[in-house]
């Protein structure tokens, strides 16, 4: 539960930053963090405890899934093996 909530301040604390940088009318939480309750409910409580008039979304359950789900199906109607010797890592890597 520790490791929960300082998730959820630092993610809170982060983007009320920015929310009160720019100052959007919309603001989105979406993939696997909009599932954890803890997560909506700290954002809701600090969107309301520093005025921002920012709207937030957050989909439905059922519309929250994790990337991680999408990657593993991925993988496994693609499974093309290699040797972990032949990966190279790039920290740096762009899409």
């Amino acid at each position: 539960a520790e490791i929960e909530q300082a998730i959820c301040d630092t993610l809170s604390a982060k983007s009320m930053k920015i929310l009160s940088k720019y100052n959007p009318k919309s603001f989105v939480v979406c993939g696997g963090v909009s599932a954890n309750e803890h997560v909506k409910s700290t954002l809701i409580w600090a969107l309301q405890y520093t005025k921002q008039s920012t709207h937030l979304h957050v989909p439905r359950l059922t519309y929250s899934t994790d990337n991680a789900a999408m990657i593993g199906a991925y993988a496994n109607f693609n499974f093309s093996p290699i040797n972990w010797e032949n990966v190279t890592p790039n920290p740096e890597l762009h899409f």
